[in-house]
């Protein structure tokens, strides 16, 4: 009976060991992939001129508080899935916890910034360049910010979140324990509001999309319009599908990826015992996700992203290839020379003095060389040594004397 319990306490512990490193393993993924993505896109945005376009600001906006998502929550929130427990303190867990809702505060309103920005380009092309100016756009980005800060710094640092006025110095844990009020205020600013929002956004940009080819159609049909008319309507048209479709392919994974974390929290802040902690951080890890899967949705459906990845790529490949050739090459002129000081010629690379001396030396070997008629003996015997690879160094300069002075005494003889 005994060793039948312990048996199972080892497989228990084997088992969830391996859960833990599996876990580790896709949540560092997660984290690199998110990085990696983000990075690309602010890169992509700054250096391609293509995408050098005041709305694109938006996006870099949104690739940044993926970016802070990824490499400050996520981070530590691996940490503490790791370790058990969390060990760094109550301070930092109150900054954690507050980062970690105003960087995701931040996505979410980003995305539905991106939304509104698509929808006034594609309902009022001819006002969306005076509506969207660099004044408005930053200012809309700045309030995008701040709202997320008040949001998340006052609220936990104040103790408004807490669902008791105790704090245990001592936890082990660092988890929201949200007030009904607190969790059902915030999830509906950060997440159901915005959430409603984008879908009537995009109902109305679908339906306005769709409506527009069937006039057009219309339109070609009765119409003699040009060739060059036709084009530009044709493209106008593509350019409204692509970014129907791209906003619907962006809200529909922000649903699935935040969507039941924003039940789960509302209910949890309701009823603690209702949703064990694991499906809480299941939740939570779903909606981290959603910060790697924007810089992948871009390139799938935009052509000017897709071409500044593959140029940052190949421009990062080029690069790495550049600086393994010169390794090579420095590896290859290192044994060079470690080969020919072996061979028994002092070649001393450690002074420019030496260098230099050895240099001049070289240039009057050579002009003693080409002073004397190539058909006299003397030449012959200094073509000899060059055959033999035994030219003139600074260490050899007194056997190149003598032999000149025994090659101009045969001579005069």
């Amino acid at each position: 009976m005994f060793m039948s319990e312990l048996n199972q306490t080892y497989s228990n512990v084997e088992n969830s060991i391996d859960s833990m490193i599996v876990s580790s393993i896709l949540f560092v993924l997660i984290i690199l992939s998110s990085i990696c993505g983000n990075v690309l896109v602010c890169a992509a945005i700054c250096t391609d001129s293509n995408l050098r376009q005041l709305s694109n600001s938006l996006y870099v906006s949104l690739a940044v508080a993926d970016l802070l998502v990824s490499s400050l929550v996520m981070t530590f929130a691996t940490l503490d899935w790791i370790m058990g427990k969390w060990v760094f303190g109550l301070v930092f867990c109150n900054l954690f916890l507050s980062m970690d809702i105003m960087c995701s505060t931040a996505s979410i309103l980003n995305i539905l910034a991106t939304a509104i920005d698509r929808f006034v380009h594609v309902h009022t092309p001819f006002h969306y360049s005076r509506i969207f100016n660099k004044y408005f756009v930053g200012g809309f980005i700045g309030c995008i910010w701040i709202i997320s800060a008040i949001m998340s710094f006052m609220p936990i640092h104040l103790g408004w979140h807490l669902s008791n006025l105790t704090v245990d110095l001592n936890s082990t844990k660092c988890m929201l324990q949200l007030n009904p009020s607190y969790a059902i205020i915030s999830s509906v600013i950060s997440f159901y509001l915005p959430c409603i929002i984008m879908v009537a956004l995009y109902v109305k940009l679908y339906r306005f999309a769709r409506m527009h080819t069937v006039k057009t159609n219309k339109t070609n049909d009765n119409s003699t319009t040009t060739a060059g008319c036709h084009r530009l309507i044709y493209k106008k048209i593509k350019t409204d599908q692509k970014a129907a479709v791209t906003l619907g392919v962006i809200m529909g994974t922000f649903l699935i990826c935040w969507l039941p974390f924003f039940i789960i929290n509302c209910v949890k802040s309701i009823c603690q015992e209702c949703i064990s902690d694991l499906y809480f951080n299941i939740a939570t890890w779903l909606g981290y996700f959603n910060s790697c899967l924007n810089p992948i949705i871009y390139p799938l459906f935009n052509t000017d992203f897709r071409n500044a990845y593959k140029k940052l790529i190949m421009r990062a490949l080029c690069s790495t290839k550049l600086s393994r050739k010169k390794l090579k090459f420095s590896m290859l002129t290192n044994s060079f020379i470690s080969s020919y000081n072996l061979n028994g010629a002092s070649l001393n690379m450690n002074s420019i003095d030496e260098g230099k001396q050895e240099a001049l030396q070289e240039h009057k070997c050579r002009s003693a060389r080409s002073d004397r008629d190539p058909f006299s003996p003397v030449s012959q015997k200094f073509k000899n040594l060059y055959i033999l690879k035994q030219p003139c160094l600074v260490g050899d300069s007194a056997n190149c004397q003598s032999v000149i002075l025994s090659n101009q005494n045969e001579e005069i003889t």
